[in-house]
């Protein structure tokens, strides 16, 4: 619709009444309009009023309705001078249409009658083309910008040249009815019914072509229409003008949006309305919403209200139409239709005049159920179910309300007292029941049935909401305590529970709202009111009792059995009842406590033992027991089909340990070694019923009187004064000898374990000994042994056994009447087949991690040597997992922890791969008696302070690309090695490439001897170096690479600084060490990290200088040991050099993750290949 389509019938809809409408024709027909000028769209008129002249603006807004504007006081919209302007704007349109045709039709009579496109008229020209395109048109006309390009009778095309050429088509077709004109212009303004100004401009031309006599005429029309042009136009601005006024004065007219909520039948309708908003005040009458008025307005409105917008287009069943509305039908449970209640509420709360017809309040109404008295009938009583909204009563079942939603429910009720509806909802459980019940409230109920309905129903009833009864059926309250009970039953190939709780003598089920009611003995109801809290406390317990709840039903989380062992009891103590165990299919357990009958008996240098496990009339083979406590297992299986439970006491005595015991001769026996007597009485322990020989029994008594470790005098002879700590060792010593126990001394480096050594075997000799000990060393060490003998024990005689000139029959060593023989372990190894035709007083070996593979030849040797007593000497006990103390100990006490592939696949695995913490403290208490480890900070107090620091150097810039260069192609063949060999196949790879990246960190020349560039690294130890020894101080430098050692050895004969040097192929190392230790000129150790790391005393030094970190931390704990040690009087300061974002840093890091105390016993650190994975090379070689 437009300003020209406007009709009488629009005016009279505009009238906001007939009076309004009846004066405002009588106004335009008295002459009351001033002046109405058209532009842009807009009638702006001026109207003389009572009190003065009115301004009035109309126009057509986007739905196609008249919006109209007037300044006059009037409170309505419709008032009567917009009547009166839209009359004039009317009859003079009419009027000036058809004074135009009548002043320019062509006089005369026409030739004949014309036909297609020759019968256009001004006529149609002038209606059908606004008078600013006319003038227009009259331009293009006039200054020849119009081509006909053919004219027949049937079209016309011709071009326009305005800003740009434009095409105009103008097509005539004959049929039935006529000729049917079609016009087109390539501007895309005009179409049939307006005509742009090129279109006008090609059927004046053509007119004119058909009708030159009518040229003057049309001239005089030009001048009228271009002089009409001009005055509306002036007067436009002119109006304009004197409309503007102040924001204070503004009239816009706008809506304001409105929702209309009504019930039909049980439903609920709810729709979108628009309604002028008043100049005084109120909204006009609501009228429906099209898609552009709501879009023009939808920026301008509130988050709120465009949510309860957004949801209804989102939930309306139907699409835009002419209205928007929706349907919540009583059965609907969708959840967008209580959404949008929810958001219409939330907007009622900000804008209640948003709603014609109804208010949603935000408080939520409650059930409210009651029986009374009927009304009509006073003997019989009504059950009502209504609605408590802040303290007024709507009956559900009236036949104004409706229910609608699902949870949560939605009641739309009418308030008698404000005489409108309300809509509100309600705070309730199970809706569904309540949705249902409302259709029965009013029901009757006879006076027979009463008194059973509330006992039958009053539980369901109350637990909807408050329930009021009628007098004299009142229900007592009373509180109780739960008490929880759990109900076995089977469940697939297991058990489920069921929890319940009991009060007074009625159960229920958790999770259940049911109360309990019953009659007492007065006939009274009474209603038990549960402890909810109670009971989800005791749900909670259960949980956190290795239970959890699966697909709904309560299941244990652990293995069932040890389900009903162990968490079973925990409950009961925990005040839970337990029942149905005993009738459990799937999973059954004797009720019965496991007995252990055992018998001792004695052999040359064993025990054997026998017996059996009964539970109850049903009885376990030793054998059976044995391998149940290897396997930390807690059940055994019976003869009758059930499990016999083995006491936990048991598992944590002997779980893992008894399968160091051997197989003995008959069924159902073991045996133990004499270094086990531990395990055996543990045993003797848990057993209900024991029984021993008499050699056992004595054994077992010496044990059992033993108090404390004696104090036993030191040699007469012994030159030096032992620390308390070495005494202690010495007297521990003893103790071993004296049960003939072999045992592990593994003090820390430094602390002087030699002279302990010495010690023991110098007091033997004083003591009547003859026969020669024998002490197996690393060569480095076998100048350190005689260096220490000479100088602590010089009574003890040595022999050493080593070198090309050495004995070559056992009796030629025997002849020379020693007291100790000092060999190799190379030695040894060669020479075996002698050293085992003799039989030793004690067999030592130091640095025993030298057998540390119990597969090696030098392990296999020393496994063989015969002696009364043995001991060994280490400062690192493991250095790479736990078979490594396995294969000292069957060297030190045969069988203490059983044979090899078992400790293997029951307690290395364990300890070095998962960290079995019960593994560890097994193992521990096992070999605890037989290890002595002490550490330098606890029993060396007068020791002087170690400090560590990590200094972290930054690579030179061409080093940092030879470094990336190997990185990246190390990188690319490992990760193409790995994909196609897998990883154990691609370690030769890795390895190869880690070590030359270690290389380059150091100094690239180490890889490439024509580098000529720096090494970060190297610099900065060159620096520190330098300033240590200027200061005066002596530095030991260790290095796991020989070449690099050679770099620092260059540049020490370059300044001319004196130094020691010593790796694997250095002879006579006692006199580089000594020449150190002495010559105060000599300043600088250079050490191979392998070749030094063992037994070297250079307390001289003061500075160690640790040039690249080694995967295993013990080597440079060794290394650093060297100047930290027993006889050192100075502090000693450890640098570490790490160079900056290279492979050194994961080293580092490997070192940290890799070595673990285990209580001062064990310390177990992992190969490089424990723990390294895909992952861990990606991040080495990133």
């Amino acid at each position: 619709m437009n300003l020209y389509d406007i009709t009488e019938k629009d005016v009279r809809k505009i009238a906001d009444s007939g009076a309004i409408l009846s004066r405002g024709k009588s106004y335009y027909k008295n002459n009351k309009i001033k002046s109405m000028n058209v532009a842009d769209g807009i009638i702006a008129a001026k109207v003389q009023g009572n009190y003065g002249t009115y301004n009035v603006e109309i126009s057509i807004d986007e739905d196609g309705d008249i919006e109209a504007d007037c300044d006059c006081p009037y409170d309505g919209w419709g008032c009567k001078h917009i009547v009166a302007v839209l009359y004039k704007w009317i009859n003079e349109r009419s009027r000036r249409q058809r004074d135009i045709i009548s002043e320019y039709r062509p006089k005369g009579k026409e030739k004949g009658r014309r036909s297609g496109i020759y019968a256009i008229t001004l006529n149609e020209i002038f209606n059908d083309t606004s008078k600013e395109s006319l003038v227009r048109a009259f331009d293009l006309v006039n200054t020849k910008k119009v081509k006909i390009l053919s004219m027949k009778v049937e079209q016309v095309t011709a071009e326009v040249y305005d800003a740009k050429k434009e095409v105009v088509v103008l097509r005539s077709e004959e049929d039935s009815f006529g000729y049917r004109p079609s016009r087109e212009c390539s501007c895309g303004v005009g179409h049939y019914g307006t005509f742009c100004a090129h279109m006008a401009a090609v059927m004046l031309s053509v007119f004119l072509n058909k009708n030159k006599d009518q040229k003057e005429a049309l001239l005089k029309y030009e001048k009228k229409i271009r002089v009409e042009v001009r005055d509306e136009k002036y007067a436009s601005l002119v109006n304009s003008l004197d409309f503007i006024r102040s924001d204070d004065d503004k009239v816009k007219q706008k809506y304001e949006f409105m929702f209309s909520i009504e019930k039909m039948s049980e439903n609920i309708f709810i729709s979108l309305n628009k309604g002028l908003v008043l100049k005084r005040g109120g909204i006009g009458t609501p009228s429906s919403v099209s898609r552009s008025i709501l879009k023009k307005y939808y920026s301008t409105m509130s988050r709120t209200k465009k949510k309860a917008i957004d949801s209804l287009i989102y939930a309306q069943e139907s699409s835009w139409g002419s209205s928007m509305n929706m349907t919540i039908k009583r059965s609907s449970e969708r959840t967008s239709d209580t959404e949008i209640l929810g958001h219409l509420r939330q907007l009622y709360k900000e804008c209640a005049v948003c709603f014609a017809n109804c208010s949603l309040p935000d408080a939520k109404a409650f059930v409210d159920i009651r029986i009374e008295k009927s009304s009509g009938d006073s003997r019989t009583y009504v059950l009502k179910i209504s609605a408590n909204l802040d303290g007024k009563i709507f009956d559900l079942s009236d036949h104004n309300a409706a229910i609608v939603g699902k949870d949560p429910l939605w009641v739309y009720a009418y308030d008698d007292e404000f005489r409108h509806p309300v809509l509100f909802e309600m705070g309730c459980g199970q809706p569904d029941i309540i949705k249902a019940l409302a259709k029965h409230s009013l029901t009757e109920i006879g006076p027979k049935q009463l008194k059973d309905f509330i006992e039958k129903y009053y539980l369901k009833l109350s637990s909807l909401g408050e329930i009021v009864l009628p007098q004299g059926y009142d229900v007592v309250e009373k509180v109780m305590e739960p008490s929880p009970r759990i109900f076995l039953k089977d469940y697939g190939d297991m058990f489920c529970f069921e929890l319940k709780f009991l009060y007074g003598k009625d159960e229920v089920n958790y999770g259940s709202n049911t109360d309990i009611v019953f009659r007492d003995d007065d006939d009274k109801l009474v209603k038990i009111k549960r402890n909810k809290d109670e009971e989800k406390r005791f749900y909670s317990v259960l949980l956190d009792n290795h239970t959890v709840e699966s697909n709904g039903v309560l299941v244990p989380s652990i293995d069932p059995y040890m389900w009903l062992v162990d968490v079973s009891k925990n409950l009961i103590s925990l005040g839970f009842e337990i029942y149905g165990a005993d009738k459990l299919f799937n999973v059954r357990i004797s009720p019965d406590d496991a007995k252990l009958r055992l018998e001792v008996s004695s052999g040359i240098d064993w025990f054997d033992l026998n017996g059996d496990v009964s539970f109850g009339s049903e009885k376990v083979g030793f054998d059976e027991l044995m391998g149940a406590l290897n396997k930390h297992e807690r059940f055994v299986k019976l003869s009758d089909g059930r499990m016999g439970a083995i006491p936990k006491k048991w598992l944590n005595k002997l779980s893992g340990v008894t399968g160091f015991l051997g197989q003995g001769d008959g069924e159902d026996t073991a045996r133990a070694s004499e270094s086990q007597i531990a395990i055996i009485e543990a045993l003797i322990d848990i057993a209900d019923a024991s029984k021993v020989d008499q050699k056992f029994d004595e054994i077992r008594k010496k044990f059992r009187g033993f108090r404390e470790i004696k104090d036993v005098e030191l040699p007469g002879n012994v030159k030096g004064e032992l620390r308390d700590y070495q005494k202690a060792g010495y007297n521990w010593l003893h103790f071993l000898k004296e049960f003939s126990f072999g045992g592990c001394l593994a003090d820390e480096m430094g602390l002087g374990k030699t002279l302990q050594i010495l010690s023991l075997l110098l007091y033997e000799k004083e003591h009547g000994n003859k026969v020669p000990s024998l002490i197996v060393v690393p060569t480095s060490l076998v100048f350190n042994w005689v260096n220490e003998v000479e100088k602590f024990t010089p009574d003890l005689t040595v022999h050493v056994h080593h070198g090309l000139g050495r004995a070559k029959k056992i009796d030629q060593i025997v002849d020379t009447k020693c007291d100790l023989v000092i060999t190799t372990y190379g030695t040894l190894r060669n020479d075996l087949e002698m050293f085992k035709k003799k039989k030793y007083h004690y067999v030592v070996l130091d640095e025993s991690q030298q057998i540390k593979n119990p597969l090696s030849k030098i392990a296999k040797s020393v496994y063989t040597l015969k002696s009364r007593y043995r001991l060994v000497l280490t400062g690192t006990p493991i250095e790479n997992n736990s078979l490594e103390l396995w294969s000292q100990f069957a060297f030190l006490n045969p069988g203490l922890l059983g044979n090899m592939d078992y400790f293997k696949s029951s307690f290395s695995k364990c300890i070095d791969k998962d960290k079995d913490e019960d593994k560890m403290a097994a193992l521990k208490n096992m070999i605890n008696p037989f290890l002595l480890l002490r550490k330098k900070e606890t029993v060396a107090r007068d020791l002087p302070d170690k400090q560590v620091t990590v200094v972290y150097c930054e690579m030179d810039v061409r080093q940092r690309k030879v470094y990336d260069y190997w990185k990246n192609k190390f990188r690319e063949e490992i990760m193409e090695s790995i994909h196609e060999k897998g990883f154990n196949q691609s370690r030769m790879k890795i390895l190869q490439g880690l070590m030359k990246l270690r290389q380059i960190c150091n100094h690239p020349v180490l890889v490439d001897e024509s580098y000529a560039g720096d090494s970060g690294k190297y610099n900065v130890l060159i620096r520190q170096i330098e300033e240590v020894i200027n200061e005066g101080h002596k530095v030991l430098i260790f290095s796991s690479f020989v070449k690099m050692l050679k770099v620092f050895r260059k540049h020490f004969d370059d300044e001319g600084v004196r130094y020691s040097y010593l790796d694997g192929s250095t002879r006579k190392r006692e006199d580089v060490v000594d020449a150190f230790q002495r010559d105060e000129e000599i300043l600088v150790f250079l050490i191979s990290l392998k070749a030094g790391g063992l037994g070297l005393n250079l307390t001289a030094a003061d500075y160690v200088f640790i040039v690249d970190p080694w995967w295993n931390p013990a080597a440079e704990m060794q290394a650093i040991d060297r100047a930290h040690r027993i006889g050192q009087d100075k502090p000693v300061f450890v640098y570490k050099a790490i160079t900056k974002d290279s492979v050194e840093e994961r080293i580092l890091e490997l070192q940290q993750s890799k070595l673990e105390l285990v209580k001062n016993v064990v310390t177990i650190e992992e190969g490089i290949f424990k723990k390294l994975g895909r992952e861990d090379i990606k991040k080495m070689f990133g």
